[in-house]
């Protein structure tokens, strides 16, 4: 099962939990399971179409998805998925 590492702003939507693990062969499955058993998480991941928001990326390792395959980016029992939050200010 991969791992999603969740930052202290979702954990709210996540009963406090700071990591979760979820089986699948691919980011996106992943995250579809994260986001059905954590739907206000799930919210803030995919839109109404189940596509993924902006202003959430996505890394494995050091690297973002949108650089990799997107959701389809192969996952594995030792994958860690990183969810980072964009910040903007004023």
């Amino acid at each position: 099962m991969a791992v999603i590492l969740i930052p202290e702003l979702y954990r709210k939507f996540t009963f406090n939990e700071s990591e979760c693990r979820f089986g699948g062969d691919t980011v996106g499955i992943v995250l579809k399971r994260f986001a059905a058993e954590y739907p206000e998480m799930g919210r803030r991941l995919f839109d109404d179409k189940g596509s993924m928001r902006s202003y959430v990326h996505v890394f494995i390792g050091k690297r973002d998805i949108k650089t990799m395959q997107e959701l389809r980016t192969p996952v594995d029992d030792h994958t860690v998925v990183k969810l980072i939050p964009a910040i903007a200010g004023g």
